[in-house]
């Protein structure tokens, strides 16, 4: 029993720190396992990576999709930015964004850091810090500062966008 119980501890551990997205601070946000789904720290699956290149909302409904070499599509097809394979993200203009580091550090156009990414492929990175909130349908609704007053009332969507995206314009 013992050999399965720290089987079972080393995979959760691996699912929660080797491929999880977190906040500056390092307040987990989130988790993507080994099939593309993508998980708030809850576990409440908010959508996922197909191996094709298409994301997908929690209904299944395509909201974008990654063209190699790294090129951000919508729904509708239009082009939204990419990333290269130095990690440089910029938006459909050519402007950048902010970085990816090969250890998983994000950092916004100013070179603050936004977050933390360990084992997440660089694409799906760009996707959740940068592009998450130009795909989706969802809007923007909570200021940062009520996502971090009342974190509990705030869906964990709107809080990793408001923080990514307060991070990245105003950093």
């Amino acid at each position: 029993m013992k050999p399965f119980i720290t089987l079972f501890l080393l995979v959760f551990a691996h699912l929660l720190w080797g491929q999880s997205f977190r906040d500056a601070s390092g307040i987990l946000l989130g988790y993507v396992d080994e099939k593309g789904t993508i998980r708030e720290a809850s576990g409440t699956i908010t959508g996922w990576f197909d191996r094709d290149g298409i994301i997908r909302d929690k209904s299944g409904v395509r909201v974008a999709e990654i063209d190699p070499p790294g090129i951000f599509r919508n729904a509708s097809g239009v082009r939204i930015g990419e990333v290269s394979t130095a990690g440089r993200v910029a938006d459909h203009h050519g402007s950048i964004l902010g970085r990816i580091q090969e250890d998983g550090i994000v950092r916004n156009r100013s070179g603050v850091l936004i977050g933390y990414a360990k084992g997440i492929e660089r694409e799906r990175v760009a996707y959740l810090y940068f592009f998450r909130s130009q795909a989706s349908s969802f809007k923007l609704q909570v200021e940062r500062s009520e996502a971090e007053r009342n974190p509990d009332e705030v869906g964990s969507e709107y809080f990793i966008l408001n923080i990514s995206y307060f991070m990245l314009h105003n950093g």
